[in-house]
């Protein structure tokens, strides 16, 4: 029988049998045999299949491929050791020569040295109170089937997907069946080393450890990473009468670490007050398996949860992104004698770029393209709060200096959390060859004349907006000619960095404008969107988004 190990950041995720002839499918959709919550692995992007003499992977036609030392493959057979990779995660077979039982860990039977008639102080934890189960001397001498049958039926109980608080009572539930007990307590580790009860039995509203449970002894199975019994606690010089341990009157106690992966992440407690030497060794094995099965599901309900949260997040950010989107000028809009074309490529679901284009009269158009600060979803919202109020004014009056002094007082003070963005506006007249514009910070605007090499750059007449509420923005006029090619964009262009960490820069993209100076506006977008993904092929460096309108003063 082989092994399929899962890889993700070089840590081994899970572990699944693959018999001969078994099929399964491998992938990010929850409903997939071996899942593998990795955004670049494909809902279905592969099938693992047992053989003889290895493990078959076949590619589902994932969108990343299946790769094997570098190399794409459609189907490949992998031997001991030998892995392929899957978007950013890893499988890697391994070959299973031994086998114990359905659940690799501690027997289910009384050890070859002790059974249960043994001598207490032969199983002690320390000075003959403790027993320890130590896996390497546990030998098996009978099946106890009724206690194998409820581990095989605990197993497949917990192994159903749930939520986590509905795990934990499922636990207990099973806890209270198996083994003699009177209080129990599921512990788990935060990150910040405390030891939080996560559930109760019996239930109370003190939820305090000392109140139910010993943290030493806790704390002592956690540190050990093994099972262990307390005949009775309060004889227990190891644990040096802790005040825990009377005042819960702690005597025959149980105790076994929640362990996946190698990490412990908490401890299954149980004890029966009052009533000493109560465990044998076999119950030790008994619930030492049943922890064991406890953490594999708790780890796995964890990761679900997980798995889930990152999908609605997905979910609610496409739906971000399309309402985003709504927001930006319909591309069918048409300006008479104006040719135009825009484009926005943002660098996650959601982004802080804008533009937009409102047709003034038969003569004038406004144009604005800006940049909020900002990736995140406030910086999206930030940036519809701008749009809306920018829209607002420009009907009242579209001079520049008055809708950017108007918007940025509409913004408000900045909140503790302080947001602001960049912008160039600008109204062009064709009769007049004349184009207003007021620029919030913003990268210059570039606009090139006909039959001439030189730009003219329209630097920033003021502060970004959001900044300070009662800033005056001032606007400024310059004469174009008719044939004029006027570029906005925002700084995702000129700070775009290839491989070698090198930025595009405004020389670059001054050098791309005049070699498609004659051509159609919509091919001078499209020839900087192509030679920006191009410039940073390959490159590790973050993407920002990218905003451009392109417009072209007709004669």
């Amino acid at each position: 029988m082989w092994r399929v190990h899962v890889l993700v950041s070089g840590r081994e995720t899970g572990v699944f049998d693959c018999f001969d002839g078994r099929e399964m499918v491998v992938g990010r959709d929850p409903a997939a045999d071996i899942v593998v919550p990795e955004r670049s692995v494909s809902r279905r992007h592969c099938r693992v299949v047992g053989a003889a003499d290895g493990v078959d992977v076949l590619d589902l036609g994932s969108a990343n491929g299946v790769y094997s030392s570098g190399r794409s493959v459609q189907r490949i057979r992998l031997g001991e050791g030998e892995e392929v990779q899957i978007g950013m995660a890893h499988l890697r077979a391994s070959k299973v020569t031994n086998r114990t039982g359905m659940v690799p860990i501690q027997g289910f039977v009384e050890t070859a040295s002790g059974g249960p008639g043994d001598d207490p102080s032969t199983a002690s934890f320390s000075d003959s109170s403790r027993s320890i189960l130590d896996a390497s001397n546990t030998a098996y001498k009978e099946l106890e089937k009724e206690r194998l049958a409820l581990l095989i039926e605990a197993g497949k109980s917990l192994s159903q997907a749930l939520e986590l608080d509905d795990l934990f009572e499922r636990i207990m539930d099973h806890l209270f069946q198996i083994l003699q007990v009177r209080r129990a307590v599921l512990v788990l580790r935060e990150a910040d080393g405390r030891l939080e009860p996560r559930c109760l039995r019996p239930e109370t509203e003190q939820r305090e450890l000392s109140e139910v449970a010993s943290q030493s002894i806790l704390r002592t199975v956690m540190e050990s990473g093994k099972p262990q019994i307390i005949d009775d606690a309060q004889l227990d010089t190891g644990l040096n009468m802790a005040q825990s341990i009377l005042a819960a009157n702690i005597k025959a106690a149980i105790c076994a670490p929640l362990t996946s992966h190698n990490r412990v992440i908490g401890a299954l407690y149980a004890d029966y007050p009052g009533r000493a030497q109560l465990y044998r060794r076999s119950d030790l094995d008994f619930f030492g398996a049943f922890a064991s099965l406890a953490a594999v599901a708790l780890d796995n309900a964890r990761m679900q949860s997980e798995l889930r949260e990152r999908e609605r997040l997905q979910l609610d950010l496409q739906i971000a992104a399309e309402i985003q989107l709504g927001l930006l000028p319909d591309d069918n809009l048409d300006a008479p004698g104006f040719e135009m074309d825009w484009a926005y490529v943002p660098s996650k679901h959601v982004g802080g770029d804008f533009y937009d284009c409102t047709v003034i009269d038969d003569d004038k158009v406004a144009l604005v393209l800006g940049d909020v600060a900002g990736k995140s979803i406030g910086a999206a919202l930030f940036m519809a709060r701008l749009m809306s109020f920018l829209r607002a004014t420009v009907p009242e009056d579209p001079s520049p200096g008055s809708v950017l002094t108007r918007t940025n007082a509409l913004l408000g003070a900045p909140a503790d959390r302080v947001l602001f963005a960049t912008a160039c506006y600008m109204v062009v007249s064709r009769s007049e060859g004349k184009l207003r514009y007021a620029s919030a910070g913003h990268n210059p605007a570039l606009i090139l004349e006909p039959e001439t090499e030189d730009f003219k750059e329209l630097g920033a007449t003021g502060i970004p907006l959001g900044i300070d509420a009662d800033y005056v923005y001032e606007g400024s006029d310059i004469a174009v000619a008719p044939g004029a090619l006027v570029v906005l964009y925002t700084d995702g262009i000129v700070e775009a960095r290839n491989s070698a960490g090198e930025q595009f820069g405004l020389e670059k993209l001054k050098l791309l404008i005049r070699e498609h100076r004659d051509a159609p506006v919509k091919d001078v977008t499209r020839a900087l969107n192509e030679t920006i993904v191009v410039w940073c092929r390959g490159s590790t460096y973050t993407r920002d988004d990218i905003a451009i309108v392109v417009v072209r003063i007709s004669g």
